[in-house]
């Protein structure tokens, strides 16, 4: 439970240090240049750490794989004190469009060691400007800010209005003689009408800000437990009640859709059809028609820019901004999809190939080819790809394109879906009730885990738990690294797809043609 904690606070540290910006256009003129203030967490192990260290960090567009993003950049002789260090970082210019980045951080500390040491997971920046995250800023500046300062002094009163006339005078004492005693004072007058109200007064200065309130207590799960909650909105590992229901036309089959940081790309297998969905509101934005009722798209994977879709006969790429899109074709039935380091992986279990492809071809040619025996899933991080093979029960692994795939696991059973999590590979077995388990980096044995009563469909991560579903409908969170469930919720069977969007957990059922958000 501690190195998940730890893990967590590494990843969303910046929920608990925002740093004072002038307001969202500054933080959004610094983003553009590629320039940020961060406060980057360093542990060893599960402590943190207070020494003289060199740091090297690098951008990347996902918190697990992904792309790079802008220029690595290293510091040398940086003080961490209780695990934290602050650096202002510059990647280049426009690293920074409004989506979610991520820092992977290493480290080495003066006098321990020559090499790097890498942190088993990414911070996210902490920019309060980024565009469709504005709303979490937010709450995370609620939570952290303190009271607001006094208000600045009343300005002065306007001028009073004119005096009513006086009262008539009392009678005069009688004349001659000593003067008499002065006679009784007369009623008052009625009061005259009230003057017009005077102009309001200038507004005083504002009252200096109120101090940063203390930072509340960590959750059930440690503190990275507790700012995930915080920063994402989030309710529980699983709402047992969908926040609502996007349904689609009959036999469409939405399945495996790809997040970009602010919408959902939903394929649709029977109708050749991408929707955009809006993840916040769930509005449809557009659909994409790929113009062939038989292209059937059954995936689909964000490279920051572009959204690559498999298809029956190829491969689609769709521009996010217009819904304008390119076709390629290769292989059959093409199925499974990842990308790492500039590179496109794509599945034919009909074939038994996986092809490789540039982020920025321009013809679909492949630049690699591997023969693996039914490749059924396939999931990438910055070292290289695994893939696995549902017809010899064994996980393959290639690095960039080099010739050769590599045996590294034999799982058994008919592993299929594939997961990274906290250093972690995870494989669903498609025919029996079991996710397999290794260490990403070789090291250890697998391990295999019960999942429900039947195989499971889907699994995803959300920064805290594993999520899966299975074939009869149950979706179930299992905490890290001990794998064991924390809560779960039954659905209507033919539940087959799973996505995190930052904030919550999207269901697909491709028998009944709908995704909920939970």
């Amino acid at each position: 439970m501690r190195a998940r904690s730890i893990g967590l606070l590494l990843a969303l540290s910046a929920c608990s240090a925002l740093p004072a910006l002038a307001g969202p256009s500054a933080a959004v003129q610094i983003a553009r240049a590629g320039s940020v203030n961060q406060t980057l967490i360093v542990a060893q192990g599960n402590q943190p750490i207070s020494a003289t260290a060199d740091l090297r960090v690098t951008l990347f567009d996902a918190p697990f794989g992904g792309l790079q993003v802008g220029n690595a950049v290293e510091f040398q002789n940086v003080p961490v004190k209780n695990g934290q260090a602050d650096v202002q970082v510059n990647f280049g210019p426009n690293c920074f469009d409004g989506r979610r980045r991520y820092i992977q951080v290493e480290y080495r500390v003066i006098g321990q060691g020559r090499n790097f040491i890498a942190m088993p997971t990414r911070q996210e920046v902490q920019i309060a400007g980024m565009a469709q995250y504005a709303a979490v800023a937010g709450r995370v500046l609620n939570a952290v800010a303190g009271p607001p300062g006094p208000p600045g002094p009343q300005g002065p009163a306007g001028p009073a209005g004119a005096a009513g006339p006086a009262g008539p005078q009392g009678p005069a004492g009688p004349s001659g003689g000593p003067a008499g005693p002065q006679g009784p004072q007369g009623p008052q007058g009625d009061p005259g009408p009230q003057g017009e109200t005077g102009p309001q007064g200038p507004q005083g200065d504002p009252g200096p800000q109120g101090p940063q309130g203390p930072q509340g207590p960590a959750g059930p799960s440690g503190a990275g437990a507790a700012l995930l909650k915080i920063a994402t909105g989030k309710v529980g590992a699983i709402d047992s009640g969908p926040a609502f229901r996007f349904t689609f036309a009959s036999q469409s089959a939405p399945i495996d859709p790809a997040f970009d940081g602010e919408n959902l790309y939903v394929p649709l297998l029977t109708s050749g059809r991408v929707v955009q969905i809006r993840a916040r509101t769930g509005t449809q934005v557009r659909i994409v028609n790929l113009n062939n009722t038989f292209a059937f798209p059954t995936g689909a994977a964000y490279d920051g820019t572009k959204v690559w879709v498999p298809t029956g006969q190829g491969m689609a790429i769709i521009n996010p901004e217009d819904g304008t899109f390119q076709t390629f074709d290769f292989g059959v039935q093409n199925r499974g999809i990842a990308i790492s380091n500039g590179t496109v992986y794509i599945c034919s279990p009909n074939l038994g190939q996986v092809f490789a492809f540039p982020i920025n071809t321009t013809d679909g040619t492949p630049s690699r080819t591997w023969v693996i025996p039914t490749p059924n899933g396939i999931v990438a991080n910055p070292t290289g790809v695994f893939v696995s093979s549902s017809s010899t029960g064994q996980i393959y692994r290639i690095i960039g394109t080099d010739a050769n795939a590599t045996v590294v696991r034999t799982t058994g059973g008919q592993p299929r879906r594939m997961l990274i999590a906290n250093g972690t590979v995870y494989v669903a077995d498609g025919a029996a009730n079991r996710i397999y388990s290794f260490a990403v980096d070789g090291t250890g044995s697998v391990t295999t885990n019960t999942v429900g009563l039947s195989a499971p469909t889907s699994m995803v991560f959300d920064g805290e738990n594993i999520l899966t579903t299975t074939q009869l409908g149950l979706v179930t969170a299992y905490s890290l690294p001990a794998f064991t469930p924390v809560a779960s919720a039954q659905l209507q069977i033919g539940m087959d797809s799973l996505t995190f969007d930052g904030r919550n957990v999207w269901v697909g059922n491709s028998l009944n043609n709908y995704i909920e958000k939970r």
